[in-house]
């Protein structure tokens, strides 16, 4: 999406931590080059309005935004323990400042907003959505591993389907895994250091997410 003639970002938002607001523009390599804005968390749902200057990342010169590829809403844990967080978004839209009140464009359906748990070395999960698909979160351990991990899927499967996604949203490995007692044997092969979402699935109205980091 171009939003290079836009000037805000327009969303209803209510987050009972702080959290990170990320403009994943098309091109991005480098994680630490996102477009951020952090938000500090509201005890009720509100409507924000936030320019678009005010997203900024590690270089001195704001840059042209032109075409993004995700919104991600990310929230800080840790590798050990699940935290718990309530985070809702709705009605993301993108304005534009006119002699008349904003004029908004609403994100749709090939445009992604993305909802994420981020671990203090920035990173950054995507939350796939899907109609009438039952989500069901999962751990692996070990977590944070350097060879290997393994991840107990519940329910009773032969075999699983499992995609990897990096931090900007590619599709790193994607191949069908047999389990031996519900589990499943996740080998790091030719995968770089980093953190990554994975994503099983089990039939057709449900599926399994989880992360972990790569040493």
């Amino acid at each position: 999406m171009d939003v290079s003639h836009y000037t805000s970002l327009q969303l209803e938002l209510h987050a009972d931590r702080t959290i990170e607001i990320i403009l994943v523009t098309e091109g991005l390599t480098n994680w630490n080059d996102r477009l951020r804005y952090i938000h500090t968390h509201t005890a009720t749902k509100e409507k924000y309005t936030i320019s678009l200057a005010d997203f900024k990342n590690d270089k001195t010169l704001q840059e042209n935004i032109g075409n993004i590829k995700s919104i991600v809403f990310s929230v800080q844990g840790d590798y050990q323990n699940f935290t718990p967080f309530y985070l809702e978004v709705a009605n993301v839209a993108f304005a534009k400042e006119t002699d008349s009140p904003a004029v908004a464009t609403p994100v749709t359906e090939n445009e992604e907003v993305q909802e994420v748990e981020e671990q203090p070395s920035e990173e950054t999960v995507a939350v796939e959505t899907i109609a009438q698909t039952k989500v069901i979160k999962l751990s692996n351990y070990p977590n944070p591993f350097t060879t290997h991990t393994t991840i107990q899927v519940p329910g009773n499967h032969n075999e699983v389907e499992m995609i990897v996604v990096d931090m900007i949203g590619r599709t790193v490995r994607k191949e069908r895994m047999p389990l031996v007692d519900n589990t499943l044997t996740f080998v790091t092969k030719n995968l770089i250091p980093g953190v990554y979402q994975y994503v099983i699935r089990a039939n057709i109205d449900k599926k399994y997410t989880g992360k972990f980091l790569i040493r």
